[in-house]
């Protein structure tokens, strides 16, 4: 084997994972990243509409978020994923399994309403 099939080969290689890792659907990382910018966003939400009577206390808290499942949708780029997260609020909180549709946006996986 010559140097310039070692090289091709590794051209392939690196052009297949790149590939490979741009398609289907999201991991349990995009999910909990996904997921994290949903509840921080709507804790900031929370603390702009109850100003100074919203404690860090009130707010939600992610403690885990696991994938369990993922489904393509047909005729369209998104995923629907059975996801259980647990949390803790002055609200309420736990173990809650539940199905979240995913699309993928320039900046990463986003969790979308149908």
């Amino acid at each position: 084997m010559n140097r310039n099939d070692v090289l091709s080969g590794l051209v392939i290689a690196v052009t297949t994972l790149s590939l490979t890792s741009c398609s289907g659907a999201p991991s349990s990382g995009d999910i909990k990243k996904a997921v994290m910018a949903q509840v921080d966003l709507a804790n900031q939400q929370a603390k702009q509409i109850g100003g100074q009577f919203v404690s860090d206390a009130m707010l939600t808290k992610v403690n885990s978020v696991k994938k369990l499942d993922c489904t393509a949708e047909k005729d369209s780029a998104a995923y629907d994923c059975d996801v259980e997260i647990d949390t803790t609020s002055a609200y309420g909180g736990g173990k809650k399994v539940g199905r979240m549709r995913f699309i993928k946006a320039s900046d990463g996986w986003q969790i979308t309403g149908r």
